[in-house]
């Protein structure tokens, strides 16, 4: 979680999909989230390769939840014992019985209305939450413990700021992150007051140009914390790379144990997006959705994990990580050698803004609205389907509601078979564009003209007849509403 110095490529990125241009509407990823890149392996084991097709999953579609308590965007973040609901300033509690609005953040620090960027921990008596500013140039990135104590915040004066990770260990919470003035930090922020000591370059044996800053403030520790994670038994670990210039590293600090070890990983290259989650007992799972990559830390030892194919959301719960990439969500159950399995598939591809476990049922969020994943009828294409779709990609929400998709079009039409195309938008937890085709064999012919014609979309075969679709002539770009259809699980 790094809060502060990405808001002004978040701002970009928000500006950028707000436009109706095809190379936009689509669910892609924030570069934040994964990067347009091969994914990398380690240098030491080769991945094995994960299945693709479903195997046993279940089909999940989105309902909407919270519609009348959510009246802003909302996202949604995974504690401990609750799921936390942030809407602009104010931050609230969800479980069975429903949410129930717990906190609200000053609205103005002096920068503008601030927004609240992450949450979570052991409610009620030890839980937190994190907040910036809207202004780029000075987000002062914030950390409140809650249900009392003092906000910690990060380049307070403005400039370059984030949190780069939270970690509950017994009775305390601590934190990493970056600040202008005194580089990256690890503080004890929140409950008992800990003490974890960093070590120094000098301590790690760093010489020469090691020595020097890897940027403003740095270089006063030999590894700066990029993540920050602890077990449930109290190891407290950092991810970073020793002193600026060596490999990827742990930072641990044993339970009870103010003094830390250093553990080189496997990985090479960067880890600046790596995610921390707490497994059960003493382990903990590092996952980097740049890399497409996981380890598991685990009593002292790390192990490589396999990877589903792509990394978007990730959460954890009860030890379990859940992983979510374009049309499935993939479970890596807490264990000495877990194997990803795919536990639900989605109607289609799919970008979700969060995810969280609450109780048996995974709920998320979609341009600011929430959903529960509750049981559907499947799209996945199988022989004898009788409404065989061509998914496209997703349209922005703010988009014109008559937007006639001129570069679809235009690959469409130089289709061979394009006489026997149905361009349609359709409605279904987000605005989504297709392709009606007669046949398999048209289906398959499309899909292979299009990755020629739109290299960057990604088109997928579906059994699937969208209901009171909007239709878009291919040659003038008129619209008209179609007859009802329905979803059709072969």
């Amino acid at each position: 979680m790094k809060c502060g110095i990405g808001y002004l490529v978040f701002a970009l990125l928000a500006a950028a999909c707000s436009r109706t241009s095809e190379e936009t509407d689509h669910p892609r990823p924030a570069p934040s989230e994964i990067a347009d890149v091969a994914p990398s392996r380690s240098a030491t084991t080769p991945r094995k390769d994960i299945p693709t097709e479903p195997v046993g999953s279940a089909a999940f579609e989105l309902t909407r939840r919270l519609d009348k308590q959510l009246t802003g965007n909302a996202t949604l973040y995974q504690g401990e014992n609750v799921v936390f609901v942030a809407m602009g300033t104010r931050l609230g509690k969800l479980n069975e019985a429903g949410l129930e609005w717990v906190h609200r953040i000053p609205k103005d620090t002096g920068f503008g209305t601030n927004e609240i960027t992450g949450a979570g921990g052991r409610y009620p008596d030890l839980y937190y939450l994190t907040y910036v500013s809207p202004l780029a140039r000075a987000p002062a990135p914030a950390f409140l413990p809650l249900p009392k104590g003092a906000p910690s915040v990060f380049s307070p004066g403005g400039g370059a700021g984030f949190v780069s990770g939270v970690a509950r260990v017994e009775d305390t919470i601590l934190v990493a992150g970056y600040s202008n003035l005194q580089g990256y930090v690890l503080v004890s922020a929140g409950g008992k007051h800990l003490v974890r000591k960093q070590k120094l370059p000098q301590d790690a044996g760093c010489k020469g140009d090691e020595l020097m800053p890897g940027s403003m403030g740095a270089g006063r520790h030999a590894l700066e914390p990029h993540a920050l994670g602890a077990t449930p038994r109290g190891t407290l670990i950092s991810v970073g790379v020793l002193c600026n210039k060596r490999n990827p590293t742990l930072e641990v600090w044993a339970p009870r144990q103010a003094d830390s070890k250093f553990m080189e990983l496997p990985w090479r290259g960067d880890v600046t997006n790596v995610q921390a989650f707490p497994g059960r007992n003493d382990a903990l799972w590092l996952v980097d959705p740049k890399g497409n990559r996981i380890l598991r830390y685990d009593a002292g030892k790390i192990s490589e994990v396999p990877a589903p194919p792509g990394i978007d959301r990730v959460t954890s719960r009860d030890g379990a990580l859940y992983i979510h990439h374009r049309d499935a969500i993939y479970e890596l159950p807490d264990a000495s050698h877990p194997e990803p399995k795919r536990v639900a598939e989605l109607r289609w591809p799919m970008r979700l803004e969060s995810m969280v476990r609450l109780g048996s049922k995974f709920w998320v969020t979609r341009e600011g609205r929430v959903y529960e994943l509750t049981r559907g009828k499947g799209t996945r294409y199988s022989a004898g389907c009788d409404a065989p779709f061509v998914y496209l990609y997703s349209v922005t929400r703010d988009a014109p509601k008559a937007y006639s998709f001129p570069k679809t079009r235009k690959a469409l039409i130089q289709f061979e078979h394009a006489d026997k195309l149905r361009l349609v938008e359709f409605e279904a937890a987000g605005r989504h564009v297709g392709a009606a085709v007669p046949d398999e064999a048209t289906a398959r012919s499309l899909i292979a003209h299009l990755k020629q014609a739109m290299p960057k979309e990604r088109p997928e075969l579906l059994c699937f007849a969208p209901a009171a679709a909007r239709t878009v002539d291919l040659g003038t770009g008129k619209s008209s509403t179609a007859e009802p259809g329905h979803s059709r699980a072969p």
